[in-house]
């Protein structure tokens, strides 16, 4: 989550109407409610219009990523790295492209920010492969889900509903 915030704030004037983000499916860094909140956040501060977030299947990522860290962690493997400069240097050294780095001198505490205004029933994300946040018609962010990219998203819109359905990650 901080580096997606580190790279919205080094592109703002960049970006699109729409965030498309891909993850790893682990619960502990990338799908949590955390996460989640964090996506209805950025089209409630009008960030973004829609932000879909897609968690990959777990042991099925196989990703240029996955290749990146296996390149360096072979790198490792023969070469004396004592310091940070050193560190830095085979990584970028080990993949092509080269690969920038950077030292993280601070992080956000993404979780005591977001937590006071989290819907307090906030469950059953586990499963769900596949997030979609918007603002409906009642102004509020609403949160969609669904297994597969095929399928079709959840809850279903219902006659009557005047688009505002779907759950909400903050109060």
């Amino acid at each position: 989550m901080n580096n997606l915030l580190w790279n919205l704030e080094d592109n703002m004037d960049r970006l699109g109407k729409n965030l498309h983000g891909q993850f790893d499916n682990c619960y502990r860094e990338n799908k949590n409610k955390y996460m989640l909140c964090l996506g209805s956040l950025l089209v409630e501060y009008s960030i973004f219009h829609e932000v879909l977030f897609h968690f990959l299947p777990v042991g099925h990522t196989h990703e240029d990523i996955d290749q990146m860290f296996s390149r360096v962690s072979t790198a490792m493997h023969t070469t004396k790295t004592c310091t940070l400069p050193d560190l830095h240097d085979v990584i970028q050294e080990s993949y092509t492209p080269k690969v920038k780095t950077e030292e993280i001198r601070y992080v956000y505490n993404i979780k005591d920010w977001l937590e006071p205004h989290m819907e307090s029933q906030f469950s059953g994300h586990a499963t769900p492969h596949c997030f979609r946040f918007r603002q409906s018609h009642d102004g509020k962010v609403r949160m969609h889900y669904k297994m597969w990219p095929s399928d079709p998203w959840q809850p279903e819109y219902q006659d009557g509903d005047d688009e505002s359905y779907g759950l909400t990650c903050m109060t």
